[in-house]
């Protein structure tokens, strides 16, 4: 049974990091950084769906806040709508829950760093797969087997394909600091620029679908795993403009240009006496963040007083 039989109500998603993003985790002993991101069991970088819900959540209140002072009607589901969307705050949480629920984003293609091309987007059959379970669970049979075609293309080869010649150099490319052989496979640029027709991406989506890479699992995982970026802070003391003691950390980001897939669902609403159905959660969540339309930006993870976090919801 897919969502939309149980819900009536979901929407695929492909989530673009505009900026580097920092979805951590906190502290955690034996990493090799201080601030490290989500990750998946497989140690692919994921943002949990209660960072989304949190992101979202902000953003709702910010707009619904600036929208009410306009003077303009800011409700559709009644005084409670924030409530009814996203479930009642902590000292209310045993009143009823939210109708909202996020899939976790997972990792869906990851720009590289590449000798010839100047950037590649690599993803595996693994994180495609990803992917299409949530087209599925969505009633998206469409964006699935688009998927599964892309995905069958991997089966034929046991060396990487990628979508053209801009990143190829002697039948290789050289991805940040590992060199894999290649097939070319016009028919995987082909296929990325299908899968993305209907999407409304920050980028070129020429760019992306001429510079694909699509890695075997068993060296792509590992490989993709890596992929992210650490920067090194310092706080400092403003009177004599020196590093405070012990005041040196690391963090990890997400570059900008990272893809996720996850997906919005709908529940009827949980409080009592509400009738409005499934379609009105994700039509009045839209309302709000996104003047009604389909696809919106938000600020998700840490740090977004230096500029990041930004991050663009594409919805197909």
């Amino acid at each position: 049974m897919n969502a939309q039989a149980y819900c009536s109500k979901a929407v695929p998603y492909l989530l673009f990091a505009v900026t580097p993003i920092h979805a951590g985790i906190g502290r955690e002993e034996g990493e090799y950084v201080d601030l490290p991101i989500q990750r998946d069991f497989l140690g692919l970088p994921v943002i949990w769906g209660s960072s989304i819900k949190g992101a979202l959540r902000t953003t709702y209140r910010i707009k619904k806040t600036k929208a009410g002072s306009s003077g303009e009607p800011t409700e559709t589901l009644g005084e409670d709508e924030e409530s009814i969307i996203f479930g009642p705050e902590r000292e209310r949480a045993h009143e009823h829950a939210g109708s909202l629920l996020i899939i976790d984003a997972k990792s869906f293609i990851v720009p590289v760093p590449s000798l010839k091309g100047v950037v590649s987007f690599a993803t595996c059959p693994l994180m495609l797969e990803n992917a299409k379970k949530v087209f599925e669970l969505c009633d998206r049979s469409d964006l699935a087997t688009k998927v599964h075609e892309i995905i069958k293309l991997s089966k034929c080869e046991e060396k990487a394909i990628v979508s053209s010649n801009k990143i190829v150099i002697d039948e290789k490319v050289l991805l940040r600091d590992t060199v894999f052989n290649v097939t070319v496979e016009d028919e995987l640029r082909q296929k990325i620029n299908n899968l993305f027709s209907n999407l409304n991406i920050p980028i070129s989506k020429d760019f992306i679908s001429e510079r694909i890479a699509l890695l075997p699992d068993d060296e792509g995982v590992p490989f993709l795993s890596r992929s992210t970026m650490s920067i090194t802070r310092i706080a400092l003391d403003y009177r004599t403009k020196t590093v405070k003691g012990g005041a040196l950390w690391t963090e990890e980001y997400v570059p900008e240009y990272t893809m996720f897939v996850t997906a919005l669902i709908a529940l009827p609403p949980r409080k009592p006496d509400v009738s409005a159905g499934p379609s009105a959660i994700i039509e009045a969540l839209r309302r709000v963040i996104a003047d009604g339309q389909k696809d919106f930006y938000i600020i998700l993870g840490g740090h977004e007083t230096i500029g990041k976090g930004i991050m663009k919801f594409c919805g197909w």
